[in-house]
């Protein structure tokens, strides 16, 4: 938390992600002179937590620090990364953890074969799974005012076609914004769609790692260049990477699509795919055919 006051000092918004089981009450006091926002990983109910955390009693202790952190009055979310796992929970979820947790909204987020998640591939959504599973979030948004978002680009499309002809509804800023904004935004971000819907890296915000590399986005492990050799101004405004990801037009797959300034597909994913920052979203039912090519069997 030394960090962070000193980054609070500077006028930053500070949040955290975290899974959970470390936010005692008397943490969370503290955090809360300090942090604008809490972000908590849960996957599942109990089996299903336990089992892809791989820690026997862990979603006790992260419920147990939700609660910790919603009765201290902090702002907080909770993460749920979808993938076939736990999609059939997923509903019930939001209901547990709005009801039961008190959390003020709920993000899902996109599997993303970096990491270790590269080991579990096979448990990626298929394109019309994913498709439905945003539809539900932004009905159940629209319907109960309770914000499920979502780190999928796509959800900007989702909520543009669903609100069309509809007072009040609009394509939402996925997770581009605080709370306060979102409110602010809503019903009235159709004329802003482009602007902000769709995969932000390279044009909304970059990643900085611990050693001071700056990547396009976290779940895009590319370095572009280093904080303590180059200031963050020239990278953002002179790496070769980041201007291709502008770029829509050039998109393989999400290129042609007539929601491309809307979506134009989450590039961590078409990165940690095809190893390529434009290569297609495979997520997506436009891109299908790149779904069934990486799912074929290999010769």
């Amino acid at each position: 938390l030394e960090v962070a006051s000193r980054g609070k000092e500077g006028g930053l918004f500070l949040s955290i992600a975290t899974n959970g089981t470390l936010l005692t009450r008397k943490k969370c006091k503290e955090m809360k002179e300090i942090l604008d926002y809490v972000e908590v990983s849960l996957d599942g109910f109990e089996e299903t937590h336990d089992r892809f955390r791989g820690i026997p009693g862990i979603w006790k202790k992260t419920c147990e620090g939700i609660r910790n952190a919603v009765e201290e009055g902090l702002d907080t979310c909770v993460a749920i990364t979808a993938t076939r796992w736990n999609l059939k929970e997923i509903p019930s979820l939001i209901d547990f953890v709005k009801e039961e947790l008190g959390v003020q909204r709920v993000m899902v987020f996109n599997y993303v074969p970096v990491g270790r998640g590269k080991e579990i591939m096979e448990e990626d959504l298929a394109p019309e799974e994913r498709w439905e599973l945003l539809c539900h979030l932004y009905e159940r948004m629209v319907s109960t005012g309770f914000f499920c978002l979502s780190t999928a680009p796509q959800l900007s499309v989702v909520s543009l076609q669903m609100a069309e002809g509809k007072e009040g509804w609009g394509p939402v800023p996925t997770h581009f914004a605080s709370q306060e904004t979102l409110r602010a935004l809503q019903g009235k971000t159709r004329s802003l769609a482009d602007f902000l819907g769709g995969c932000g890296a390279g044009r909304l915000y970059c990643g900085l790692q611990p050693d001071g590399e700056v990547v396009p986005c976290v779940f895009m492990p590319i370095p572009l260049g280093n904080l303590k050799e180059r200031r963050l101004k020239e990278i953002w405004e002179t790496s070769e990477v980041l201007w291709k990801l502008r770029d829509r037009d050039a998109l393989e797959g999400c290129g042609g699509c007539e929601y491309r300034y809307v979506c134009g597909g989450c590039r961590a994913r078409a990165y940690g795919y095809f190893g390529d920052v434009q290569a297609p979203d495979p997520g997506c039912p436009y891109n299908r055919r790149y779904w069934e090519k990486l799912r074929a069997p290999q010769a």
